[in-house]
């Protein structure tokens, strides 16, 4: 499930869900503000959750609105949240080329870290020309050629042309790692395009 919330960690009291922030551009948001504690479901006020991953436990297989007790200002409220399951994998749609596979996943602080919804890397085949240059996984495309990334289906036809044309494609990727005076660096990568095609257990061939 989505749980549109960012929480805090304390390593000297860890047996409490403590709200950081409530993210409010994924496809569900909650009513929540940072320092509410959500303690259990309103159905189960006896199951107190002590992590996110007794909350993820609970929530799994529900949806549409469930209703969650939460300490707010020393009193505690119920509040309605509404409980969207993930994207199902088999559907998901990605795109190969020169061994590395792209595609879009939703992350719950996408809003702050990859705001234009730029796509993933999610593979690097070893010994492959992205290999060789220098890609690697989880950094986001943000350019190719010196635009930004298009969506997938667009980027896919540009490649084909490339490859066609045996010329080299220009990307630009983000990671999240810290540089001088900034928790993201950027990376170039000049490589030569192969063997393009969309990838994802129902897609058909070409773009």
């Amino acid at each position: 499930s989505l749980i549109p919330v960012g929480f805090a960690y304390d390593q000297e009291k860890d047996d409490e869900l403590i709200v950081a922030k409530a993210y409010k551009k994924l496809p569900v948001s909650w009513p929540l503000k940072a320092g509410d504690r959500i303690i259990s479901l309103s159905s189960k006020p006896e199951e107190k959750f002590k992590n996110q991953a007794e909350l993820v436990h609970a929530l799994r297989g529900m949806s549409g609105e469930v209703k969650i007790i939460v300490q707010r200002d020393n009193k505690k409220i119920t509040v309605p949240v509404m409980i969207q399951p993930r994207k199902n994998l088999i559907k998901r749609v990605g795109l190969h080329f020169s061994g590395v596979v792209i595609s879009y996943d939703t992350f719950k602080d996408d809003e702050e870290m990859n705001p234009q919804g730029f796509p993933l890397i999610e593979d690097v085949a070893r010994a492959s020309i992205a290999s060789s240059a220098g890609m690697g996984v989880e950094k986001v495309i943000v350019s190719v050629d010196g635009k930004p990334t298009p969506p997938l289906q667009e980027l896919c036809s540009y490649l084909k042309d490339a490859e066609k044309q045996k010329r080299k494609v220009q990307f630009l990727a983000k990671e999240f790692d810290w540089s001088y005076l900034s928790r993201t660096e950027f990376t170039a990568h000049k490589m030569r395009i192969k063997d393009v095609r969309r990838v994802g257990p129902q897609v058909k061939k070409g773009c």
